[in-house]
């Protein structure tokens, strides 16, 4: 019995914590050359450049939708730039801005 409690418990907390975290969201795009999907990396707000990498780890990651909303708004508009949610175990497409 004390066995099952502790496996509640231990289940409860790890539910509670993915559900109460923060979200996060990044930018991806689609290269209209190749097809390939991008993720926005850096951006240089004084010369207005992005920077794109093939790798998801390597892209920029916000807190705020808002926040993510505005820099996909400023990528080129052919690149089809998508919001992706962190999702439980994978990441969620939010809209194609």
């Amino acid at each position: 019995m004390g066995t099952f409690l502790l496996f509640i418990i231990l289940v409860g907390a790890v539910w509670a914590y993915f559900k109460l975290k923060s979200p996060t969201y990044r930018i991806s795009l689609i290269d209209p050359v190749t097809g390939y999907t991008k993720y926005l990396s850096s951006v240089d707000g004084i010369n207005h450049s992005f920077t794109y990498s093939a790798s998801p780890d390597a892209a920029i990651t916000f807190k705020d939708p808002k926040r993510a909303e505005v820099f996909a708004s400023q990528v080129d508009k052919v690149n089809q730039p998508t919001i992706e949610k962190k999702g439980f175990l994978n990441w969620e497409k939010q809209g194609i801005i």
